[in-house]
């Protein structure tokens, strides 16, 4: 027997049927509002006329990954693994490249970004750089407190700007290039929240932190009255305590990737719905930097074999409002069929002996 799902699949697949797979480190789009994506040695971009090589990255010799992509309207850059950010200007092909001057070293650039004053800062491995006379200079060259520290993303509020980080999360000034605070499992009392590695985080309208991390699942956390808490595998059913980021959408839902499938998490029932390769994915474990919301919430999620991309509205069930009508009721007891239908309208209930043979129910939607 075959069972056949007409439902309209939401995932929308990219780049998946390579040989081999294609592995995705980085998503954005650019001025021109091309999606670009990027893995070992190239960056590709897709217009309306389908996905073509934009670059080829690297020194002769060399193969970078290009992970973390940001695009304004000085062109598009990109954070490589050789601690190299290339810069794209919007006329021309040609990138010029930049390091960190010594004796600092960077390490992997994980993501690039351009502050509120308009300076264009990177987190690497190795720290936080911002680029300076053409070089990448330490967030604080008189400080070692984020020397080794790995930042993956950059959220501005009015409180600051916050990074992302594997020693927990912090709000700094990047204007004054100070550290305003920090909270991490490593801290007590209200610097304290139950991880240290933390991957991306959204803050949703109620200035909630949903913090996506590394190996403790999904945190919520009130910054406010610095209270939290922590969903887990085994404690909510998540895929996986390893998350790589967390979105939110317009329908009370966050979506998370991680290290074993993609999750859709209701903020308000905290249900976890979990989507692996046998509901549609090309692949179960996605990457840490590769995932990207455009302006109208689309969503975009990269991994070991190509990407997928889906608007959360899609995944919105329709109501319909149909009564649910008794149109017959009736039990056989012993050799005798009694017709029951007007009892159970009144009585609202159905009432089965161990010696009643069978019984019929017949009803419609109306």
């Amino acid at each position: 027997m075959y069972v056949l799902n007409t439902q309209k699949q939401a995932f929308q697949i990219e780049l998946n049927n390579q040989n081999p797979p294609t592995k995705l480190r980085g998503i954005g789009h650019n001025s021109q509002d091309n999606l670009i994506t990027g893995g070992v040695g190239f960056l590709i971009q897709k217009d309306s006329l389908g996905w073509s090589l934009n670059q080829q990255l690297g020194i002769p010799g060399l193969l970078h990954n290009a992970l973390g992509i940001y695009a304004d309207t000085s062109g598009l850059w990109v954070g490589l693994d050789e601690g190299v950010l290339l810069h794209y200007p919007p006329t021309h092909d040609q990138a010029q490249s930049y390091r960190s001057c010594k004796p600092y070293t960077t390490g992997v650039l994980w993501q690039p970004y351009r502050s509120k004053n308009s300076q264009i800062w990177v987190g690497a491995s190795n720290g936080l750089f911002h680029l300076d006379d053409k070089q990448l200079i330490p967030f604080d060259s008189s400080s070692t407190d984020l020397d080794g520290v790995a930042i993956y993303a950059f959220h501005d509020n009015k409180q600051g700007t916050w990074l992302s980080t594997s020693t927990g999360l912090y709000l700094v000034d990047l204007d004054k290039k100070i550290i305003l605070d920090h909270f991490s499992s490593a801290l007590s009392d209200k610097n304290y929240i139950p991880t240290r590695h933390i991957a991306h985080l959204h803050e949703d309208k109620k200035g909630i932190f949903w913090l996506a991390t590394k190996g403790d699942g999904l945190i919520r956390w009130n910054p406010k009255t610095k209270t939290y808490k922590q969903y887990t595998q085994k404690g909510t059913g998540l895929s996986h305590n390893v998350l790589y980021s967390v979105y939110g959408d317009d329908f009370g839902s966050l979506w998370l990737s991680s290290q074993r499938g993609l999750m859709r998490f209701n903020k308000k029932s905290e249900h976890v719905n979990i989507y692996l390769e046998e509901d549609g994915l090309p692949h179960n474990e996605f990457n840490t930097i590769s995932h990207y919301q455009a302006a109208d919430g689309r969503l975009y999620f990269g991994g070991q074999s190509g990407m997928i991309h889906f608007h959360p509205k899609d995944w919105q069930k329709t109501s319909v409002n149909a009564p649910f009508i008794i149109t017959g009721y009736k039990k056989q007891t012993q050799d005798t069929l009694v017709n029951l239908t007007a009892k159970l309208i009144a009585d609202h209930t159905i009432t089965l002996a161990p010696s009643d043979k069978s019984f019929s129910l017949n009803f419609a939607l109306l």
